[in-house]
């Protein structure tokens, strides 16, 4: 009897795992109902038969509903792999630089003159607003061109590739490990860039109850840069 209760509590214990994959046709499981073992036998007796119909054996001696049949699980060795399909599309950028082109050919494909330009001119517009704005002219700022932005870029980059805890430690003197960041901009410049940077145009942002409002405006040049490589 206490055989059969065990039995019966392990079955209920693999309904759980019955109703995730039973009715998945690639599954590399096999199936059996309650009416038979792994081995394919019929139970061992009439009183098996009846515990597994809906009921359980408690630790009084009595039985109580236990929900549905139960059913085994047998994993086999037959695995079912679907064949992918050859990817066979292009991506990236469509280029036919030579043999021994620099880094920075490279780079442009990705960060073209015509963006960086727009970068320069769109931060030098904001600068300009935040200025008015503050009824003052900032002289610490001088306006950007496409070739200072190109190297912001490169130096974020950088950045993401050789991780240092604070961006002052790419800038310290003798102990500088990578002094390509302190050769490429100061800190200072470096820090005024981030203040002021911009994509878009802000005076020409729609307002949020506007139907062309769009979330992510600022960043729009960036995304439809980038979606011609895809």
């Amino acid at each position: 009897m206490a055989s059969a209760s065990r039995t019966s509590r392990k079955r209920v214990e693999d309904a759980g795992i019955f109703q995730v994959l039973g009715e998945s046709t690639d599954s590399d499981v096999t199936v059996f109902s309650s009416e038979e073992d792994e081995d394919g036998n019929e139970p061992d007796s009439d009183e098996d038969r009846q515990l597994d119909d809906n009921s359980e054996t408690n630790e009084d001696g009595g039985t109580r509903t236990s929900g549905p049949k139960t059913r085994h699980l047998k994993w086999t060795n037959t695995l079912n792999f679907k064949k992918l399909e050859k990817y066979e599309n292009l991506s990236g950028p469509k280029h036919s630089l030579p043999v021994g082109s620099s880094e920075k050919d490279f780079f442009e494909l990705f960060v073209t003159n015509d963006f960086c330009n727009k970068v320069a001119e769109e931060t030098n517009k904001y600068a300009a607003l935040s200025q008015r704005k503050a009824w003052t002219v900032g002289n610490k700022w001088e306006d950007t061109n496409a070739e200072e932005i190109q190297a912001y870029i490169g130096i974020l980059i950088y950045m993401g590739l050789v991780d240092l805890p604070e961006i002052e430690d790419y800038f310290q003197g003798n102990f500088c490990v990578y002094p390509i960041v302190r050769q490429a901009m100061m800190l200072k410049r470096l820090k005024k860039l981030g203040q002021y940077l911009h994509l878009n145009d802000e005076e020409e942002r729609p307002d949020q109850q506007s139907a062309d409002f769009d979330i992510l405006y600022k960043a729009r040049p960036a995304l439809d840069l980038m979606d011609k490589f895809t």
